[in-house]
C-alpha cells in the first residue's frame, strides 16, 4: 500500500471511530511515523494476531511465501488466545500481489487449514 493511501485510509479510519491503521514493512525505514491514526506491528504475526483484516502487496512469491508463513502463525495464536468457547474473531487475508496461480492455491490451502482465516487473492496487475 502506498504511503498516500495509506495515509488517506487512515484518515477515513480516525474520522469514523475505527481503530489506528496497523503497518507493517519488511524495511522498517519505509512505514511513515506511527501517529494517532497509524500504528506499526512488530513482524507479520503479531499484525495477524491482532488484525481482524490484513492487506498484503509483497514483491514476489518467495516473499509471499515467507511472510505468510508468519502471518498464518498469528491468525493460529489470536484463535488460541479466545479459546474454543470465545467468541470467534476470524482473519482476512487480502493479498494484492501479482503472484503465480500456483503459490496462491497454496497460500489459499494454508489459509484454509488455520481456523477462521480466509484468503482472497486480489492481485493489482
Amino acid at each position: 500500500m502506498g504511503a498516500p493511501m495509506a495515509a488517506n485510509l487512515a484518515k477515513y479510519l480516525h474520522e469514523n471511530g475505527k481503530p489506528a491503521l496497523t503497518l507493517y514493512n519488511r524495511t522498517a525505514s519505509k512505514l511513515p511515523p506511527a501517529s494517532k491514526t497509524i500504528s506499526h506491528s512488530p513482524s507479520p504475526r503479531e499484525l495477524a494476531r491482532t488484525c481482524d483484516v490484513v492487506i498484503t502487496s509483497l514483491s514476489n512469491d518467495e516473499a509471499a511465501l515467507a511472510v505468510y508463513a508468519e502471518l498464518f502463525e498469528g491468525a493460529k495464536d489470536k484463535k488460541a488466545e479466545r479459546g474454543e468457547e470465545g467468541e470467534e474473531r476470524a482473519t482476512i487475508f487480502i493479498d494484492t500481489s501479482t503472484l503465480y496461480p500456483a503459490t496462491s492455491g497454496q497460500l489459499e490451502r494454508q489459509a484454509a487449514q488455520t481456523p477462521w482465516s480466509f484468503y482472497l487473492a486480489a492481485p493489482v496487475l
